[in-house]
């Protein structure tokens, strides 16, 4: 019984470990002499090296800015956390921190192109977001498209079986998928993207449509393809 118990903690305590170990935080990437959080936290303009440097650092710039994202991602604004935002200024100071952390994440992950395809799950959680700054979304769309094909099928995905909300997000930012610094699309990827927004145009929803048949127009105008 005593061996057993004994065993019993043993594989408890090595599960353990192994959790600990999964959920570890993956490495922040030094860049120009900065960790990347540490440029996170200056939040200013960077100059165009600062933002070469960080693009170079390729996808381990991506792994630790979708853990950022997953660590800070803003509350939605229901009744308990308004209630808990007045009464506590701790609590306000802490959610205010960690949405500019998220926030700033997003703006990288938008300069990173195919190198943040690890963040696209944590990018796909914010379209949803009932934050009240528009921007915040808005920009996980546009890294979204930003990453180019790799993230085609998910925003695909999301534009087919998505909440209104979060299809009118990237129709909205559908350009940042054809238009620099985002990888030039192949013609057979111009044809999928035109194809899903013809598809979006017969959505249920009136503001999908609206929104759906918007992007059509400017995707046929910037790219100079004629209307069918």
């Amino acid at each position: 019984m005593k061996k057993n118990l004994v065993a019993a903690g043993v594989i408890a305590l090595a599960m353990a470990g192994l959790t600990v170990w999964w959920r570890r935080p993956p490495t922040d990437p030094v860049i120009n002499g900065l960790r990347l959080s540490e440029w996170l936290e200056r939040r200013s303009p960077w100059t165009p090296v600062d933002e070469q440097a960080i693009r170079a650092s390729g996808p381990d710039a991506g792994r630790y800015l979708g853990y950022v994202i997953r660590k800070n991602r803003p509350l939605d604004e229901n009744g308990v956390v308004k209630f808990i935002r007045y009464r506590s200024r701790t609590f306000a100071r802490a959610q205010k921190r960690s949405y500019e952390q998220c926030f700033s994440a997003v703006i990288v992950l938008t300069r990173l192109g195919p190198s943040a395809e690890s963040a696209i799950p944590d990018l796909l959680s914010l379209l949803d977001s009932s934050y009240p700054d528009e921007t915040f979304p808005r920009c996980a769309a546009v890294a979204l498209h930003s990453i180019g094909p790799a993230s085609w099928d998910e925003v695909d995905d999301a534009l087919k079986r998505g909440s209104p909300m979060a299809k009118k997000r990237l129709l909205w930012t559908i350009t940042a998928r054809f238009t620099p610094p985002t990888p030039a699309p192949s013609d057979s990827e111009l044809s999928l993207i035109e194809a899903t927004l013809e598809r979006c145009c017969r959505d249920p929803d009136a503001e999908v449509r609206e929104a759906a048949n918007h992007a059509l127009k400017v995707f046929r105008t910037e790219l100079g393809r004629s209307t069918p």
